[in-house]
């Protein structure tokens, strides 16, 4: 029997630019030597990690004016951004860094408040030892959107597709997503044949 799943599919643009670079000849009369592409290529990355340290400072400081709802509209903000980068699906160092000035901000002030403990497993980026505070943030946001796509992650991740489905069918009722989604998702169901393999890019395309 085939098993039908709702997965819905986000979509990301990536825009290629070319550049062509047209070589100068070097000029060989010149008495001062021309640094290597190398070395430059390394002073721009020394001063963008100076640069980044430095903004990182400037926000750590800066974060304890802000009350809870900027805190966590910072987060959510940044959260989004880095989340959405068609090159990884990690977080790096310092956005990891970033994350956690603000997190560290909205736990100081409201420390069980459910979107403080929903954006603590969201920057544990699916750590599944987080769980307790997603499973936290349900009992009181039991129909957040976020919530709930968190915890279908969560059940496919863990393997325990019984609740996924259950899950999906929350979704579905509560209708989060548009009807315009859910019949182009079914479509795309629907072109698979009976026992196929449908591949999608991570578990964000299927919800």
């Amino acid at each position: 029997m085939k098993t039908i799943l709702l997965f819905l599919f986000s979509f990301s643009t990536i825009t290629m630019w070319t550049q062509i670079i047209v070589p100068v000849p070097e000029n060989k009369n010149s008495a001062e030597p021309k640094p290597s592409k190398a070395l430059e290529r390394s002073s721009e990355d020394v001063d963008f990690v100076e640069k980044k340290k430095i903004a990182t400072e400037f926000n750590a400081a800066n974060s304890q004016q802000l009350n809870y709802n900027q805190a966590y509209a910072y987060f959510n903000q940044k959260w989004n951004q880095f989340s959405r980068n068609p090159n990884r699906r990690t977080f790096s160092a310092n956005e990891q860094q970033e994350l956690q000035i603000y997190l560290g901000r909205m736990t100081q002030l409201e420390e069980k408040n459910p979107r403080s403990l929903l954006s603590y497993y969201l920057a544990g980026q699916h750590n599944t030892e987080r769980y307790e505070a997603l499973r936290l943030a349900e009992k009181s946001l039991p129909n957040d959107a976020d919530v709930l796509k968190q915890l279908v992650a969560f059940n496919e991740i863990v393997g325990k597709f019984e609740n996924e489905r259950e899950l999906l069918v929350r979704i579905f009722r509560l209708s989060i997503y548009p009807k315009t989604n859910i019949d182009y998702a079914q479509d795309v169901l629907a072109s698979v044949a009976n026992g196929g393999i449908l591949v999608v890019h991570g578990w964000e395309d299927f919800l």
